[in-house]
């Protein structure tokens, strides 16, 4: 009686996604069916996929099946290493083989008879042998592959964006990225950073964490030293980049804003304004309040540029010391590993629960300190380059603040002003401001009176608008 055979191959990795190596495969496991007379029933194929049990391979599922339903009496395979690489699918194949009494047929190596005790343990000790040797390989090519990457060699399975496979520069993109990591700190949404990209917003996210971009080398997500290639951005704008990507509560992924106070002014009974259209007009809504978008937009920019148009302006918004970013997130990271590793084995090995909250306590807070400063270094990135030689601009300040990007327009805001109310009607006076402690500071020094006590910057402002335009007026006519 002929005995029935199924053939199964497999392949690991397949680049060119012709099937090279199970045909080869299918050859040879076919050659050795023909010489013993079998006659070949089904041949059961995985290409491009590992046995180490990490996905479904649907070739060999068919096996199992075939094997349990007594359509073979062997299966023929190249290696045992093709059909088995884990423990959990080694087991299965024995049981399945041994109730069905199949034996296993080797172009290398010899026959396994897995219905019998002895050849169980022949085909049990092979494949340990077998995995022993993958396992040896895989940690010399990890040693390797590490020893690489401690070098600063680019390693890279698809050409990243902004560099090449090599690890050159790729100018316009790079440019692009530059600019993305810019506003991203300058307060840009993803949504808004993905449309100049080009990318959808999970790409963004991915692309813009990647330590690559400033010039560091990973392995297994670990940063191992400088890498050889060209950095896009400097260490200290990508780490706080990565800072503000982290903040789960500042990009959400809805729609980027497109007027300067959506979002941000409130309506006459505190609440925030929303953006209807009616007519083809643009309008800001809210409770007792509905008023032209345009109108408050331009009002509230005079007021702002008058401020930022102040002599003591530039002082004021960007003294500050410089702080050393890379300890203070290196402290920070020590902190967390402190507060999320340490305390917990502590706690295993006997440290009091109230000496575990007192010391989590204390972590927050400092961390919480260093947040603050990370934070307060990142929204300085919003005034950097909007003064030219101390003057805001030469004619008339608000053509600087308008040609901002909105996002940049919409970061500044909060800084000079803790309130913006758009005010009902159909006056001049669209918005009510409350100055922040700076933009009083910024008056008080500018005008060297005694303005720390004004309840409100608007009378001021609205003086120095005036004298504005005036000054406005009178070049007009003088270049006129």
């Amino acid at each position: 009686m002929t005995t029935q055979a199924a053939l199964y191959v497999r392949a690991s990795l397949d680049k060119t996604g012709e099937g090279e190596s199970v045909t080869r495969q299918i050859e040879a496991c076919g050659a050795l069916a023909a010489s013993r007379s079998y006659s070949v029933v089904d041949t059961h194929a995985d290409n491009d996929r590992s046995a180490k049990g990490h996905v479904l391979r649907p070739g060999f599922e068919a096996l199992l099946k075939g094997i349990a339903q007594g359509r073979y009496g062997v299966v023929v395979a190249t290696e045992l290493t093709r059909l088995t690489r884990n423990k959990r699918d080694e087991l299965r194949l024995m049981e399945a083989a041994r109730d069905a009494g199949v034996s296993i047929a080797l172009v290398r190596g010899q026959d396994i008879d897995l219905a019998s005790a002895s050849g169980r343990l022949v085909a049990e000790i092979l494949a340990s042998v077998a995995r022993q040797e993958i396992d040896t390989m895989s940690e010399r090519l990890s040693s390797g592959l590490r020893q690489r990457a401690v070098k600063g060699h680019p390693h890279w399975s698809a050409r990243p964006y902004g560099y090449t496979l090599t690890g050159a520069l790729v100018a316009p993109e790079a440019a692009l990225l530059r600019r993305a990591y810019s506003d991203l700190l300058e307060g840009a949404s993803l949504a808004q950073i993905g449309r100049d990209l080009g990318m959808p917003r999970g790409t963004v996210l991915k692309v813009m964490k990647a330590a690559r971009n400033a010039g560091l080398r990973t392995y297994k997500g670990e940063i191992v030293g400088k890498g050889e290639w060209p950095a896009i951005v400097d260490e200290a704008a990508w780490r706080a980049a990565c800072a503000v990507l982290a903040d789960p509560v500042r990009d959400r992924g809805g729609r980027t804003p497109k007027w300067l106070l959506t979002g941000i002014a409130v309506g006459p009974e505190g609440h925030t304004v929303r953006t209807v259209v009616s007519h083809g007009r643009t309008a800001y809504s809210a409770p007792g309040v509905s008023r032209g978008a345009a109108q408050a937009d331009a009002a509230v920019s005079r007021l702002a540029t008058v401020v930022l148009a102040m002599p003591e302006a530039r002082g004021v918004l960007t003294e500050r010391e410089t702080p050393d970013l890379t300890a203070a997130r290196q402290e920070r990271a020590e902190l967390v590993r402190r507060r999320d590793v340490d305390l917990p084995e502590g706690l295993a090995a006997g440290i009091s629960v109230a000496q575990v909250a007192a010391a989590t306590r204390t972590i927050n807070t400092r961390v919480a300190e260093i947040d603050a400063l990370l934070l307060d270094t990142q929204r300085a990135e919003v005034f950097a380059g909007l003064w030219d030689e101390g003057h805001l601009y030469d004619d008339y300040p608000t053509a600087r603040f308008d040609a901002l990007p909105l996002h940049r327009r919409r970061a500044i805001l909060p800084m000079l002003f803790t309130r913006i109310s758009v005010v009902p009607g159909r006056g001049p006076e669209a918005v009510h401001v409350t100055p922040t402690a700076l933009a009083l500071r910024i008056v008080e020094t500018t005008t060297r009176t005694d303005t720390a006590h004004l309840a409100e910057l608007q009378d001021a402002v609205t003086a120095l608008h005036a004298i504005a335009s005036a000054q406005h007026k009178a070049l007009q006519d003088c270049t006129g």
